[in-house]
């Protein structure tokens, strides 16, 4: 996993960036994702994004990517709760897949207003800024530039609304229940949930807006402010029983609260503390077997 996979992807595109650049409505374009932090795999897509001052027709999507060599999987239709295009393309002799997001200009203001003054802690506002620290743009755009400026610093105000969304931890007991009830989809559902919660939370405190899990090189990111082996006790905890894995993710959570005291102290911690440690207690016998 790395430079070579990497690099690869970058020469494979390099034409598809081109083309999209070359469209003089077109305001920025750029690299972005594992393939620009260079840690990409041989499972990593490619992500593309493409700014425009005005919306882009369905022909420049589609003649823009064929002139490129690519093979066009699927021209998406404006999605207006994301306010983006997307195309699904393979390109070059592997089909390489890349995911191409256009965007207005102006919808990537608001989005920057909406997270970094409002500062509301939405997963697709925190992807979008990380995107930009990513992005190797295709060429010089003083647009772009400011972009990558403004996100550079995280708000002391986000911090603590991402922190309040994601360190609640509800219904941690429950995961005996499924564990009795040999319920393993539930209780693998419930262990994720409190480690992505662990993640979002630890990535705030080191005021990151990601990658998120899903990223090949999530858990590879040095992360000063996190609970000792952060990232290897989460990893390797997914291998273990239920019981010894449910002690690693609690000792995670509470180690991550502690950390949430010393930087951000007025987060109520005590109330985060009382709901992960509430437990309700099983009554009657339990069935003989």
């Amino acid at each position: 996993m790395g430079a070579a996979a990497s690099a690869w992807r970058r020469l494979t595109v390099e034409p598809l960036l081109a083309r999209y650049a070359a469209n003089e409505r077109v305001a920025a374009v750029a690299l972005s994702g594992s393939t620009a932090r260079g840690t990409a795999d041989r499972w990593s897509d490619v992500e593309v994004a493409v700014f425009w001052e005005v919306p882009p027709t369905d022909d420049e999507r589609s003649v823009a990517a064929t002139d490129a060599g690519a093979v066009i999987l699927r021209l998406f239709e404006f999605n207006v709760d994301e306010r983006v295009w997307c195309d699904d393309l393979a390109i070059g002799p592997a089909s390489l897949l890349v995911e191409v997001v256009h965007m207005l200009e102006s919808t990537a203001e608001d989005y920057l207003s909406t997270l970094l003054e409002d500062c509301e802690p939405e997963p697709l506002l925190l992807n979008f800024a990380q995107g930009l620290l990513d992005a190797v743009p295709s060429h010089v755009s003083e647009r772009l530039a400011a972009w990558k400026k403004r996100v550079s610093d995280y708000p002391s105000e986000l911090q603590r609304a991402v922190i309040r969304r994601n360190a609640q931890v509800d219904h941690f007991w429950r995961w005996r229940a499924h564990a009795e009830r040999g319920n393993s989809v539930l209780l693998a559902a419930a262990f994720a949930d409190t480690a992505t919660r662990i993640y979002a939370t630890v990535l705030a405190l080191n005021e990151c807006y990601g990658p998120n899990l899903k990223s090949p090189d999530a858990l590879t990111r040095p992360l000063p402010t996190a609970p000792s082996d952060f990232a290897s006790r989460l990893r390797a905890c997914f291998s273990l029983d239920p019981h010894r894995q449910a002690e690693v993710l609690e000792a995670l959570v509470e180690e991550t609260y502690d950390l949430i005291e010393r930087e951000c102290p007025d987060v109520d911690v005590g109330r985060l503390r009382r709901i992960f440690r509430h437990a309700r207690t099983p009554a009657g016998p339990a069935e003989s077997t």
